[in-house]
């Protein structure tokens, strides 16, 4: 059996585009594929479930909106039952060549204490020890994910990914980018300044809600066990209000959002 076939790969969808069909294409036919739908208006289910007619994977469909990290244990769930050692999760706006896999499982079977490794944005020569992993790309072990809790689901969406690193460090687990892997993924919406014309990528106010909230969360959660991480995700948190104020549109909006996001984080339980 090929180290592939003991894969399975989630994708989440959510009102997506056609680039799903190109990562099912990829993937249905040398590992395990579930695509979860979080709700998707009528027009998109239907396009998923042509692919269906097309492909072999395995589509549920949730009719709402549950959440990534919900989403994320549900294929996590499906991975477990089918025997499958690796879970690969996979955004529906970014793109994997299965010709990374080989690469990432070796990685992952090297070393005992390694639990998550995932691909670089642009490749290169040499794999390195991270701190967190994010959710696009990421192949991790699905008994040692399974064993320590799964997904957490008190976080709708945004930071699944740290979090979930996170918890892995303090566990003892390692997390690397392998070496010669890549993966094309978009990061938010390009947009342009209007007073000094720099060209960022941003998101909606009701995404830094949900980012400021659980960053919010992250550090009460773990600021005793890494607090070192903690802080200097608590200052890069800092540095893009600042952004919002100096750079972005919709400022005011945005700042709301931010404010209530901070304020609700403290009150999540731990």
């Amino acid at each position: 059996m090929s180290k592939k076939e003991n894969v399975c790969c989630v994708i989440v969808t959510y009102n997506g585009t056609d680039n799903v069909e190109k990562q099912v294409r990829e993937y249905s036919e040398i590992s395990k594929l579930i695509i979860i739908d979080n709700g998707s208006k009528v027009d998109y289910v239907s396009f998923l479930e042509s692919l269906v007619t097309k492909y072999d994977f395995k589509l549920v469909l949730n009719g709402k909106n549950l959440g990534l990290s919900r989403a994320l244990n549900q294929g996590l769930e499906y991975a477990y039952s089918n025997g499958c050692k690796y879970l690969l999760t996979l955004d529906q706006d970014s793109f994997l060549e299965n010709s990374n896999l080989e690469k990432m499982i070796s990685e992952l079977e090297s070393d005992c204490k390694l639990a998550s490794v995932g691909p670089y944005f642009k490749q290169q020569n040499e794999t390195q020890y991270v701190n967190y992993l994010i959710t696009s790309g990421n192949l991790v072990l699905t008994d040692i994910i399974k064993n320590i809790g799964g997904y957490d689901e008190e976080l709708f969406i945004d930071n699944i990914d740290i979090e979930l690193s996170f918890r892995l460090i303090v566990n003892g687990y390692k997390l690397a980018q392998v070496k010669n892997t890549q993966i094309i993924h978009k990061i938010g919406e390009p947009e342009k300044s209007r007073i000094f014309r720099i060209k960022y990528y941003s998101h909606s106010p009701e995404r830094f809600y949900w980012m400021y909230r659980n960053e919010r969360y992250l550090i009460r959660k773990y600021y005793h066990s890494l607090k070192k991480l903690c802080i200097k995700s608590y200052f890069a948190s800092v540095l893009m209000v600042l952004k919002v104020i100096f750079i972005e549109r919709y400022k005011l909006a945005k700042l709301k959002k931010i404010f209530k996001g901070w304020k609700d984080g403290k009150r999540i339980k731990i």
